[in-house]
């Protein structure tokens, strides 16, 4: 990612409510100031997590449908232990 790139990612996630193990002082707008990114001028809008894109994913692909899962997880036999009616949170809309 370039350093622009990594501000936005920080402001996507602080925005949508995450945080950081060590607090946001570790982001790069925080720590870089003198990079001067566009990303991190007050006024620069909060990108949104894309909810379509995470619901989507294969990681939420192979928690919701046993045959995705069977087709793509690395061990398939853990498919036979998921419960595919309760997906994990993340994996809701």
């Amino acid at each position: 990612m370039t350093p622009n790139e990594s501000a936005a990612f920080d402001k996507c996630m602080l925005g949508a409510g995450y945080t950081y193990k060590y607090g946001s002082s570790h982001t790069i707008c925080t720590s870089q100031p003198s990079l001067n990114l566009p990303e991190c001028r007050p006024d620069a809008p909060v990108p949104r997590p894309d909810i379509t894109r995470r619901l989507n994913s294969g990681y939420c692909e192979r928690k919701r449908s046993y045959a995705f899962c069977k087709k793509t997880a690395i061990l398939p036999a853990v498919c036979e232990t998921m419960d595919f009616n309760n997906p994990p949170p993340e994996c809701l809309p």
